[in-house]
């Protein structure tokens, strides 16, 4: 009896094991196959991960712009959405890559199947996408920090809850940067993109006279370069800025950065 017990329990372990099995090797995934089909024939031509270097490509890969967009659109639900809407009507006012507008200029308005779109946006989400070989290092010389423009407030967390330092001069120099900001949005944003070339220049100009007027040193003069780094790239964006609507943008950005200041930095 105890033998035909024995065999029982083995023969329900073993039905068990290849149930197990069978389940394993067909997993439920997120993959969205006709996502990744619909991207490689629709979107390809132009953002293909294969390119031998970044000045062949005559757009910017997908995996750009899922970075791009998933800093602004953390929902699923927002993210498509924000994807579906600028390539159903791409227009310089609704950019989040002012600086692929710059190099490879606006995207065509092209004749998408909205449900199409949604598939590629959603598969866009959820899955990791390819790289062009040369992506890594085309990123941290075009962005420094991954892409992610905020890397600056890791570099300079607070400590215990304690401000940086900076003495007198470094503080009205800011305070006049702020001032120039503050001073040209009151006024509303400019149709001239001459106006934007000579805010980049001026603001360039007073960083430039803060840098030469310093005499920090330590850790709060390194947390003050962390923060003044960034700055200056997007200042020379907007020296050289090809239309009004992107300087808009990026002289926001430069604002929006000023305005944290005092959150980091005390006299």
């Amino acid at each position: 009896m105890m033998k035909n017990l024995i065999s029982f329990l083995s023969l329900i372990l073993l039905l068990t094991a290849c149930g197990s099995n069978e389940t394993k090797s067909n997993p439920v995934t997120k993959s969205n196959d006709d996502g990744l089909k619909l991207m490689e024939s629709k979107c390809y031509a132009c953002h293909n991960p294969k390119t031998e270097s970044p000045d062949v490509i005559i757009a910017p890969p997908m995996i750009a712009v899922k970075k791009h967009y998933l800093a602004e659109h953390e929902s699923k639900e927002a993210f498509v959405k924000a994807v579906v809407d600028w390539a159903m009507n791409p227009e310089e006012e609704n950019a989040l890559m002012p600086g692929a507008i710059n190099k490879y200029k606006i995207m065509p308005k092209q004749s998408f199947e909205k449900e199409e779109l949604q598939k590629i946006a959603a598969y866009l989400f959820d899955n990791d996408i390819e790289k062009p070989k040369w992506f890594g290092q085309h990123e941290k010389e075009m962005h420094g920090d991954g892409g992610k423009g905020n890397n600056w407030k890791k570099a300079i967390a607070l400590i215990d809850g304690k401000k940086w330092k900076v003495d007198a001069v470094t503080q009205k120099h800011i305070e006049q940067l702020q001032k120039t900001v503050s001073d040209n949005q009151a006024g509303g944003t400019s149709d001239d993109v001459e106006i934007y070339h000579k805010l980049g220049s001026l603001m360039s100009d007073e960083v430039g006279a803060l840098l030469k007027d310093c005499t920090m040193e330590g850790a709060d003069h390194d947390a003050l370069h962390q923060f003044l780094m960034p700055l200056m790239k997007k200042m020379d964006k907007l020296k050289t800025t090809p239309t009004a609507l992107i300087g808009k943008k990026v002289f926001g950005k430069i604002g929006d950065q000023l305005e944290e200041f005092g959150k980091y930095f005390e006299e």
